[in-house]
């Protein structure tokens, strides 16, 4: 009954989550979720599920983010496995596509898919400084004033000081 459970888990987490991957080797089942959208420089869940392995396998979760390469979860699995995983994804100054490959290598057989994931530049790594004076031209000696104000990527005032 527990197997029964967690599938149903993976199956809500998978449409709450809206990225995911199932697989099919050897009568084996293997699913992975992970969210479609991220954000760099920050922890991110990814869950895997593999259900009734019919021989000895090594799965492989793999995050590909422009030159980054980060391998998310490597585990060789003999019985029924379901597991979640944190990971730090890596920092972006614009927002890119990534991918999420998840690789089965069995004794006899192997296969492996792929998703794409769109990380979004975090909210420090991606503001906006505006800096505004109350002249546009001064002589010299006169004083001047300004100020400053910081936007994030939504462009709402930061909570921090420059």
């Amino acid at each position: 009954m527990e197997p029964v459970l967690q599938m149903f888990a993976l199956m809500v987490a998978s449409s709450l989550l809206q990225s995911a991957a199932s697989l099919h080797l050897n009568n084996t089942i293997f699913a992975v979720t992970v969210s479609s959208q991220v954000k760099g420089g920050s922890q991110e869940t990814l869950c895997a599920h593999i259900h009734g392995p019919t021989e000895p396998v090594i799965v492989t979760v793999t995050l590909n983010v422009e030159t980054s390469r980060t391998v998310v979860l490597e585990e060789a699995v003999k019985q029924d496995f379901y597991r979640c995983v944190t990971f730090q994804v890596p920092l972006v100054l614009a927002k890119a596509v990534g991918t999420v490959t998840v690789a089965v290598k069995g004794e006899m057989d192997s296969m492996s898919k792929t998703t794409k994931v769109l990380v979004q530049p975090s909210s420090s790594s991606s503001s906006l400084h505006i800096i505004q004076t109350d002249k546009p031209i001064y002589k010299p000696g006169q004083t001047v004033r300004f100020r400053i104000v910081s936007l994030d990527a939504s462009f709402l005032p930061l909570n921090r000081v420059v």
